[in-house]
C-alpha cells in the first residue's frame, strides 16, 4: 500500500491521466487568500483573552487576524487579507495592520511585545477538489491518496488537519474491514476514497458557504454549498432567540457534526 501524501503541489491527478488515459475530476474556485505570520513574546499568562483572540472578518469584510498562544512564552499572530493587497512584512506594517482592523484586540494583545521570528507571507490563490472517489477504477491498486492530495482548503477555515484526521479515520476502518480477504488492497482502492470524501465534501461546501458572499470571487460555488450558505446566515440572525443554533454550527464548523444534521436542526430549530 502507497500512501500519497504529495499534497497540493503534488501532481497526482496529471500521473494518472498519464499512465491509464483517466482525467480525475478536479473542482477549484479562487478564495484569494494572502496571510502574514509571525511569532511574538508573552508575558500573558492567565486571564479571559489567554486562550486567543480570533478575528474572522465575514464576507464582505477582507481583513483579519488570528493570535493563538504557543509554546516558549510565545503568541503566534497571523493577519489575513481576501483580494487585497497583502499583509506588510515589515513590523511596523504589520502591527499597523492589526491596528487598523475593525476590532484591534489583537494589536493590543502585543503591545509592548516584540517579535521573536520574521514574518512570513503566504499566499492562496486557488483552492482544489481531486474527485478521485468519482473515479475509483483510476486508481493503482494500493495507491491511498490523503490530505491536501485530495483537497486544499483556505486556511483561515482551518479545517485541513480536521479533514486529514477523518480520512485517516475512514482508512482505519476500510483497513479493519478487509481483515482476512487477499484482495485486500483492491478492496482498500474502492472503498477509502468513497468514504474520505464524505468529510471532505462537507469541509468544501462548508468553505465555500463562507466564501460565497464575496463578489469578486471566481469559480463556481456549489448548490449545497448556496444552501449551506443561507443556513448559515439564518442561524446567526436567530441566534439571541435560539441559541442552540450557536452550538450545532461550531460543532459543524470543526466537523463534529455533517452539514446535513446542522441544516435539518436549524431548519427544525427556526420552525418549532
Amino acid at each position: 500500500m502507497v500512501i500519497d501524501a504529495s499534497c497540493r503541489g503534488g501532481g497526482t491527478d496529471r500521473w494518472l491521466s498519464t499512465l491509464n488515459g483517466r482525467d480525475v475530476l478536479v473542482a477549484t474556485y479562487r478564495p484569494e487568500i494572502r496571510y502574514a505570520s509571525a511569532f511574538f513574546s508573552r508575558r500573558m499568562m492567565d486571564g479571559p483573552d489567554y486562550g486567543g483572540w480570533l478575528m474572522f472578518t465575514p464576507a464582505p469584510g477582507r481583513k483579519g487576524a488570528v493570535a493563538l498562544p504557543v509554546e516558549n512564552d510565545r503568541w503566534l499572530i497571523t493577519g489575513y487579507t481576501r483580494f487585497e493587497e497583502p499583509v506588510p512584512m515589515c513590523e511596523e506594517g504589520f502591527r499597523a495592520f492589526l491596528h487598523n482592523l475593525s476590532d484591534s484586540k489583537i494589536a493590543s494583545l502585543i503591545e509592548g511585545e516584540t517579535v521573536a521570528t520574521p514574518i512570513s507571507t503566504y499566499a492562496l490563490p486557488k483552492v482544489r477538489f481531486r474527485r478521485f472517489d468519482l473515479l475509483t477504477d483510476a486508481l493503482p491498486i494500493g495507491c491511498v491518496p490523503v490530505g491536501d492530495t485530495i483537497a486544499t482548503f483556505s486556511p483561515i477555515n482551518a479545517q485541513g488537519m480536521s479533514v486529514a484526521a477523518l480520512q485517516a479515520k475512514a482508512l482505519n476502518q476500510v483497513l479493519t474491514n478487509c481483515q482476512g480477504d487477499t484482495k485486500w488492497r483492491l478492496a482498500v482502492s474502492k472503498n477509502y476514497v468513497t468514504q474520505a470524501a464524505i468529510p471532505t465534501e462537507w469541509a468544501w461546501n462548508l468553505c465555500q458557504a463562507f466564501d460565497a458572499g464575496f463578489n469578486r470571487l471566481r469559480g463556481s460555488i456549489s448548490s449545497p454549498a448556496l444552501d449551506l450558505s443561507s443556513t448559515i446566515r439564518k442561524a446567526t440572525e436567530n441566534a439571541s432567540a435560539y441559541p442552540k443554533l450557536v452550538g450545532a454550527l461550531g460543532r459543524m464548523i470543526h466537523l463534529l457534526k455533517s452539514p446535513s444534521s446542522f441544516l435539518r436542526q436549524v431548519r427544525g430549530g427556526l420552525d418549532s
